[in-house]
């Protein structure tokens, strides 16, 4: 279990044929991929693109309220905007830390600010949302597939609130570990919800550590073409010596 991408092409093989979208769920088994994109859009495109020549495809939801990625960007845009073009489903990460306890109005509203910010930046129709670090009470009462019109991944028909579900095995690989068992374990399983965060990810794999400096220094480097395609052509000679 190294995150690298020849283990990611694993799973991906393990349920070949079975992979569904959040949009086809039905009473019948299904196995769903959702990723959670924390800190790199270049991550998520690297997976989007390795999935695509699998034939798979599954949803990416990114955020608009982060601070190492713009989806408003021209380098972040285009990359999005590619993986629709894949065919995969482009969701909203859903921060909604700020909100109080139980306040669904204003969660509500919240929840179609963000959706909208999301779609004006990258021109695609955003349909599904994920919760960003949801808390409990978001998980507990917010239980109906939708949510002001949007598919709610945390829905019944896709995740099961319980410590111990009996029908639908919830499986992530948060903080570079899989604390729910790796999906290897579970192809058996009949409904099967799968969560990566592609910035745990990487060609070669690597550890918790090392990724994390990785990641930092790849961030970097997408800030600063970025922050080149705006600006006088002088900074040029700086990128990677500063």
């Amino acid at each position: 279990m190294n995150f690298s991408h020849q283990e990611y092409s694993s799973i991906l093989e393990a349920f070949e044929g079975r992979w569904c979208s959040f949009f086809d769920v039905s009473d019948q088994p299904f196995v769903l991929m959702r990723h959670d994109v924390e800190f790199s859009v270049e991550r998520a495109f690297e997976l989007g693109e390795l999935e695509n020549r699998k034939g798979v495809k599954s949803t990416f939801n990114f955020q608009v309220c982060c601070d190492t990625y713009n989806v408003a960007s021209n380098v972040s845009r285009e990359k999005i905007r590619s993986l629709a073009n894949f065919g995969h489903t482009i969701g909203l990460h859903f921060y909604a830390s700020h909100i109080e306890e139980s306040n669904f109005e204003v969660l509500e509203k919240e929840l179609i600010r963000q959706t909208k910010i999301l779609e004006d930046a990258t021109d695609l129709n955003v349909k599904t949302f994920s919760f960003h670090r949801p808390k409990s009470w978001m998980l507990k009462d917010l239980r109906d597939d939708q949510l002001a019109g949007l598919i709610n991944q945390y829905g019944k028909s896709f995740f099961e609130f319980s410590e111990n579900p009996e029908h639908i095995k919830y499986i992530a690989d948060s903080r570079h570990t899989w604390d729910y068992g790796h999906p290897a374990d579970f192809i058996n399983n009949e409904r099967v919800q799968v969560l990566t965060h592609p910035d745990e990810w990487s060609r070669e794999g690597l550890n918790e550590e090392d990724n994390f400096r990785a990641i930092k220094h790849e961030i970097g480097i997408k800030v600063s073409e970025a922050f080149l395609d705006e600006s006088p052509r002088n900074f040029a000679k700086y990128v990677g010596k500063i």
